[in-house]
């Protein structure tokens, strides 16, 4: 069965609008090279100097400099090359503004060397034209000199570009990748499997974090009894466990090429927040947690610090004055130590809400559950319904695909506009409107974009919350006689106090129950 594999299109677009150049004269030079072995050049190595001589000196704004060459040397490394050499050392010592060549191959065929020549020169306010091309290294069609060379270095090497860039991405749009360094899978034999033994943990992680348990605990726990990191090791740490968390390829899904190379060079990468395309990828592989699953614990980890000795205490609220209850403690470290919940604004006497113990709070869940445990099975059943029709994603999801494909298709549009930029700024100014106006609504439809993606992750969240609290009222009993954490905390969304005898216990459905202790 073929893998679904939706692009989600770069975003940003790469260029900026154009600025006009100034007025000012410039030292002009221009670099000629042929080589021997190419006899049937077009161009030969006398006519270049004449022509480019007489090119720039026709140019009033221009004071011409030199015509520097290397005739028959290779231009694999401009190492060999004591013209090239000589007009760089000029240029960086301030004798020349601007250099002319015939192309990019003509100034160096090495992809490494005209990168860093380039980048050198322009931090050093020195331009560089490339006649062939039209490339002007300090227009904004000039920033595409990346993309291009990007282009030759593939071209030149081609194993190695296939393998680090073309080849990745290539593998990304197919929907085709190896899992690595992720706990609970190994790539065999052109395929992702699952490692039984490393799955278990990864689901007691997910399932101890949905119950309560923060990922300070869990860590400590996993260290206890030993159990195993993708590197071999026992001691876990909260990043290792937020990390687990936080993977959705447990899920059966893959988000690929998150973060990119920033820098062709020096090969830096960044996280790729639309600079490049992304590519998610439906059942890639096989699922060790539910979706569903994933989502809760996501709305989880994003609302903050989990309180793990007192779990109730981000459930309790003050129903006089709507403050979150705080915990207080009394006869601290002693025999004697007792944790209570309170309204933070009963010592200012705005409010006379009681005081709670842990024990008063844990007899009120289960009073509260025990009130619908008789009607949890069609309570589970209707929940379900709720989930599949309120919370139908697929409408989002086909706007988000539309708005998707409107960007990619601006995004053509605004490379057509920068191809055919004509460089004297008399010629171009109807180009430069047209380029903004596409940039304005490419940013427009960005913006639409992510508020979609927001509210498909929001309404992913409530519908994995609302499937496990299904879950976890088809595996209620009939009578319930002991408090457990991981029942509060999968089906009670909130408890409202008044005094001690009306505390609202509201459902993650929506469904309250009033009680007392």
């Amino acid at each position: 069965m073929p893998k679904a594999v939706t692009m989600i299109p770069a975003t940003i677009p790469k260029l900026q609008p154009i600025a006009a150049p100034n007025g000012k004269r410039r030292r002009v030079a221009a670099y000629a090279r042929v080589s021997t072995d190419f006899e049937e050049q077009l161009t030969s190595f006398e006519t270049q100097i004449s022509y480019y001589t007489d090119y720039i000196r026709s140019h009033e704004e221009w004071d011409f400099v030199k015509v520097y060459s290397d005739e028959g040397i290779t231009g694999t490394s401009i190492k060999l090359r004591a013209g090239f050499q000589q007009m760089v050392s000029d240029a960086l010592e301030g004798r020349i503004d601007l250099i002319i060549t015939k192309s990019i191959s003509r100034f160096a065929r090495n992809t490494v060397d005209s990168l860093t020549m380039i980048r050198k020169l322009k931090d050093n306010d020195v331009e560089v034209y490339f006649e062939k091309e039209n490339i002007w290294t300090f227009d904004s069609k000039g920033e595409l000199i990346i993309t291009i060379m990007s282009s030759i270095a593939q071209e030149e090497a081609r194993s190695i570009s296939e393998n680090i860039t073309w080849g990745w991405r290539s593998r990304f749009a197919d929907g085709r990748f190896p899992i690595t360094n992720t706990l609970g899978y190994r790539y065999r034999d052109g395929e992702n499997v699952i490692i039984e033994d490393e799955a278990k943990i990864v689901r007691y992680i997910f399932s101890a974090y949905a119950s309560g348990d923060n990922t300070g605990t869990i860590a400590r726990y996993l260290s206890k009894i030993g159990a195993k990191t993708i590197r071999g090791n026992t001691n876990w740490s909260k990043s290792s466990v937020r990390k687990i968390l936080c993977n959705e390829k447990y899920t059966g899904n893959a988000t690929l090429q998150k973060t990119y190379t920033v820098d062709f060079l020096t090969k830096k990468r960044a996280v790729n927040n639309g600079e490049v395309p992304k590519y998610y990828v439906e059942d890639s592989h096989p699922a060790i947690i539910s979706k569903d699953m994933f989502d809760y614990v996501q709305s989880l980890v994003h609302n903050g610090r989990r309180n793990q000795k007192t779990p109730l205490l981000n459930l309790v609220i003050c129903g006089v004055c709507g403050e979150r209850y705080v915990t207080i403690r009394t006869h601290n470290n002693t025999r004697y130590e007792k944790v209570y919940l309170k309204c933070p604004n009963r010592t200012a006497k705005k409010c006379l809400t009681p005081h709670l113990s842990i024990p008063e709070l844990e007899a009120i869940v289960v009073k509260a559950l025990n009130s619908i445990a008789p009607d949890a099975e069609k309570l589970a059943i209707a929940v379900r319904d709720i989930v599949e029709t309120v919370y139908d994603q697929s409408a989002l999801k086909a706007s988000l695909s539309e708005k998707e494909a409107e960007l990619l298709d601006l995004g053509n549009q605004i490379d057509t506009v920068v191809k055919q930029m004509p460089r004297h700024i008399a010629d171009h100014e109807e180009h430069v409107r047209l380029y903004n106006r596409l940039l304005v609504k490419a940013d427009k439809v960005k913006k639409d974009i992510d508020a979609t993606r927001d509210s498909i992750d929001r309404m992913g969240q409530t519908r994995g919350r609302l499937l496990l609290y299904a879950g976890q009222l088809e595996k209620m009993p009939a009578v319930i006689t002991e408090y457990s954490d991981k029942m509060a905390l999968l089906t009670i969304q909130q408890m409202t106090v008044y005094s001690k005898d009306r505390i609202e216990v509201t459902f993650k459905d929506g469904r309250t129950v009033t009680v007392g202790l």
